[in-house]
């Protein structure tokens, strides 16, 4: 992929994929994930056209706000795919939530999803110092909640009905990781081992 304003910016690797910033440069992309219905129909904001503008005003409240997103790269050659993020953070009770969606669907049911769930987790626990990270997923996304799972997160309640798609009601369930639970794949040994 050329990018104008130069290569991008990479925080974490790990052998899938690699994580950065946000990109203005990459709002048109970022705009035309969510454009496919395909892709958005797992993610919890309707299914409706989304104009530029509004994915332009998304960014630029992304890059002011306390959330932390991250453009998730195929590290094989720095394209990008999707969009994790951890948001609703709190530093008093150390937790947050966390969203991703992979948006280029050449990379679904390869393991980019959950290496990059693993990584934005890593990065929470140990950049962030949280303790608890909760994500929401609908009861028919089994192939996200096969991946949470790889990832660590446990099943923690359900709400019945709680969305409802093409006219049937579906569950919406609550995973949660704990900090005590997950094993760092990159950022304790890039924070703390290096320097040991």
């Amino acid at each position: 992929m050329d990018y104008p304003e130069g290569p991008p910016v990479i925080n974490i690797t790990g052998q899938l994929v690699a994580l950065g910033p946000l990109r203005q440069d990459l709002v048109p992309l970022y705009n035309s994930w969510l454009n496919d219905f395909e892709v958005i129909r797992t993610l919890n904001l309707g299914i409706r056209p989304r104009a530029l503008e509004l994915e332009e005003d998304w960014y630029d409240e992304a890059v002011e706000s306390t959330d932390v997103h991250f453009t998730i790269y195929d590290s094989a050659d720095l394209r990008p795919i999707g969009i994790s993020d951890l948001h609703r953070i709190s530093q008093i009770d150390q937790r947050a939530e966390f969203g991703i969606h992979i948006g280029d669907k050449e990379h679904w049911n390869r393991g980019y999803g959950t290496e990059a769930t693993l990584l934005t987790l890593d990065y929470g626990f140990n950049a962030l110092n949280l303790y608890s990270i909760l994500l929401r997923v609908f009861s028919y996304n089994q192939r996200a909640i096969k991946a949470y799972e790889r990832a660590g997160f446990k099943h923690a309640g359900r709400w019945r009905g709680g969305h409802r798609v093409a006219g049937e009601p579906h569950d919406v369930i609550f995973m949660d990781c704990i900090a005590t639970e997950f094993k760092s794949p990159a950022m304790r040994r890039l924070l703390i081992e290096e320097l040991l």
